[in-house]
């Protein structure tokens, strides 16, 4: 994928499907988080001095630290996930 968009787009399903089961880490092979994060990195270089910058950084560092957080701080997280992709979508 070479569209920020479509990148952006396609971290909404595994997104959601964390979030309905529990933030358990389980929504994707390999775990949630590496899935998610190697998204926003093949994202970051489309998002270069582009205002989605910021929001794509923060989600990184989110999910650098998913698997050591409790599951109510997970859920805040990926709430705060998804607030940053509605306003980039």
């Amino acid at each position: 994928m070479t569209d920020l968009v479509a990148v952006l787009r396609s971290m909404l399903p595994p997104l959601r499907v964390e979030y309905r089961t529990g933030c358990l880490n389980n929504a994707a092979i390999g775990g949630f988080d590496q899935h998610l994060l190697s998204l926003v990195r093949e994202a970051l270089p489309l998002a270069a001095g582009q205002p989605a910058e910021p929001h794509l950084r923060r989600m990184a560092e989110i999910l650098a630290a998913y698997r050591g957080l409790d599951l109510a701080t997970r859920a805040k997280r990926l709430r705060e996930i998804k607030r940053r992709l509605d306003a980039l979508l």
